[in-house]
């Protein structure tokens, strides 16, 4: 009688555990894995969205790209229940034929253009700083609010990154401290 009771309480168990598994993808775009888990459906939903969205911001024919999936069960909900898959879409279309992921460059208010590498774009502006600094200054920084918003641009449409940290330097003015701990306003 044991027995059966165990055997029914391992087979319910059972049943439980494959009721409430799933079969999940993670998905690598482009050769960069992209947040979160995913359903078949939500994948082939975030393609075809991506594509059409690829067309209109290439203006051109566009293709995705290579899509490399991973299958694991999970007993949790797949990502897309919190994001309805537009963070899944986003991660395709930066990789789409035609397409560069980029960076909206806003200062105080103002967008300046945009930027597809922000680490070159941030060198150059170190650079304008200490061109426009006096030689004793000990810091310098961009008196202004910079932010950056990830945008989709046509491929090969940025905006060239010396003139965009000039214009950076031009709309948010460097301020230096000297070793006596005064601000200084630099002038180009």
């Amino acid at each position: 009688m044991k027995i059966k009771r165990v055997l029914g309480a391992v087979c319910a168990l059972a049943l439980m555990l494959c009721a409430n598994m799933r079969c999940v993808y993670t998905v690598e775009a482009g050769g960069e894995e992209l947040p979160g888990l995913w359903s078949r459906a939500e994948i082939e939903a975030a393609s075809a969205a991506a594509i059409a969205a690829a067309e209109e911001v290439a203006r051109a024919e566009s293709a995705l790209p290579e899509l490399n999936l991973r299958a694991r069960l999970s007993f949790s909900p797949v990502s897309a229940s919190e994001t309805g898959g537009g963070e899944l879409a986003a991660g395709i279309l930066r990789h789409c034929r035609g397409v560069d992921g980029a960076w909206r460059v806003i200062v105080d208010g103002a967008e300046l253009g945009t930027t597809d590498d922000r680490s070159v774009l941030g060198e150059l502006l170190d650079g304008l700083m200490a061109s426009r600094v006096s030689r004793e200054a000990v810091d310098a920084r961009l008196d202004g609010e910079i932010s950056f918003v990830p945008v989709c641009i046509p491929e090969g449409r940025a905006t060239e990154s010396a003139l965009l940290a000039e214009a950076i330097c031009d709309a948010a003015p460097v301020i230096y401290t000297t070793p006596d701990g005064e601000e200084h306003l630099a002038f180009a």
